[in-house]
């Protein structure tokens, strides 16, 4: 779902949760970090201990992705979000067979780790 339409309700409603964003200027999308401070205090508390991961397209010659996901990591930490996954970051403009297998690992493994109570 694009964070721009979403909000408090949306973010309650998941049991997990896979921020996925372009790297603009070495942070997250406007619209991500806009969902973000939107939901930040009326999810807060209500979230703590969601599991979350992190996948980054980072396409652009300057852009390693890093700040975004750093940046990302910082947030959760302040909803207190739990990590489940490394998470990706895609270097190029068009995914690779590798990218779409790691994605959907990152997926699989938020879905599994739901259905078996892990998180």
């Amino acid at each position: 779902i694009n964070a721009e339409y979403m909000g408090v309700e949306d973010l309650l409603s998941a049991n997990g949760i896979i921020l996925a964003t372009p790297s603009k200027f070495g942070l997250i999308s406007g619209g991500l970090k806009d969902f973000l401070d939107r939901t930040y205090y009326p999810c807060r508390e209500r979230t703590v201990g969601r599991p979350y991961a992190v996948i980054i397209s980072a396409n652009h010659e300057n852009e390693d992705g890093k700040g975004a996901q750093t940046q990302i990591h910082k947030i959760a930490i302040g909803y207190r979000w739990k990590r489940v996954h490394e998470g990706h970051i895609v270097k190029h403009s068009i995914l690779s067979e590798k990218d779409i297998e790691i994605c959907e690992e990152i997926g699989a493994t938020l879905a599994a780790g739901l259905s078996m109570g892990i998180y």
